[in-house]
């Protein structure tokens, strides 16, 4: 039973690892579940036993892309021997970098995360929940700390993510050169470390 379950679970990760090839190289929309499987050299029969459909194949990639920017959020909040403003300015530096290495890298997968993400709100919600947890955390370590004066970490911390989504949804990039982009990330980041600080 538990070699049928490795099996199983080695197969789905084949899959993903051509699905993701194949994305990255001409995009998701124009893939086609018949192209993943000939790439698995299986049938599009059998590769409809793994994943229901490509949006499913596009979701757990998506899920792992996200993971990947929540990790890098956990270990910038995970020094405890550096203080809490330094670790929230490399918080939102950390949301900035991967996204902006997300583009300029791999801009198909990075489209596919998008297109994912528009489908599968539940998803999304749950992205915002675990990011908010790892800001909660690094918010209650300053106030314990005595640098930070927040009277509620949850709702500051749901605040400072919606300060941040220029910087982790790049809808508006376009209209910004980078160095601006960069600029006004060292801004906001001020200006949210200036609202937490212990006066």
């Amino acid at each position: 039973m538990e070699s049928a379950a490795a099996d199983t679970e080695e197969t789905r990760e084949a899959i993903l690892n051509a699905a993701q090839e194949r994305f990255r190289q001409v995009g998701y929309s124009k893939t086609t579940m018949a192209e993943i499987a000939k790439d698995c050299s299986m049938s599009a029969a059998n590769l409809y036993r793994y994943f229901e459909n490509k949006l499913d194949i596009g979701t757990s990639l998506a899920c792992q892309c996200l993971g990947r920017k929540v990790d890098a959020m956990k270990t910038v909040v995970a020094r405890k021997d550096r203080p809490a403003a330094e670790r929230l300015a490399g918080f939102i530096q950390a949301a900035f970098q991967h996204t902006h290495e997300q583009i300029t890298a791999q801009p198909r997968i990075h489209e596919m995360v998008e297109a994912v993400c528009l489908q599968q709100q539940p998803m999304v919600h749950e992205h915002q929940a675990a990011k908010q947890a790892v800001l909660e955390e690094l918010l209650r370590d300053g106030v314990a700390a005595g640098e930070f004066s927040v009277d509620d970490p949850g709702k500051t911390a749901a605040a400072i993510l919606a300060a941040m989504t220029l910087f982790e949804v790049p809808i508006f990039w376009h209209l910004y050169e980078h160095q601006h982009l960069v600029e006004l990330a060292e801004g906001t980041t001020r200006l949210i470390l200036r609202g937490v600080l212990t006066r």
